[in-house]
């Protein structure tokens, strides 16, 4: 059985799905969070798109699997041109992979973490 983030509980680990997750991140970073009250579609102060984290994001991630000398993860994240669109597309060509795995359930928690912070995404 899959809990909500489609991962099995129990001993067998349901493989993620970048798509999903692309899909996901497709719609999040398409979308803006008010800041000091106001927000794009009423007026007030302003506004920022998920989507500008990127390459904080990737910076992020980068450095992570640097730290643990995983040549394998750091071509994926250099292939991703500053992009977690494309660095999911790279995943979704080889999703079976060990490390693809690891790196997409890093991005898999950050998306559910937005998703929970901003529930009206």
């Amino acid at each position: 059985m899959a809990n909500r983030s489609g991962k099995r509980t129990g001993r067998n680990r349901q493989t993620l799905d970048p798509r999903r997750i692309l899909s996901q991140w497709t719609v999040l970073s398409r979308a803006h969070i008010p800041i000091h009250g106001g927000c794009s579609c009423g007026g007030g102060t302003g506004h920022i798109h998920i989507g500008d984290f990127e390459h904080d994001i990737l910076d992020y991630l980068q450095k992570k699997y640097d730290g643990v000398r995983d040549d394998e993860a750091i071509a994926l994240l250099r292939g991703a041109q500053g992009r977690v669109e494309m660095l999911l597309e790279r995943i979704s060509e080889h999703p079976s992979s060990p490390i693809a795995q690891l790196v997409l359930a890093d991005i898999a928690k950050l998306v559910e973490s937005i998703t929970r912070v901003y529930p009206r995404l």
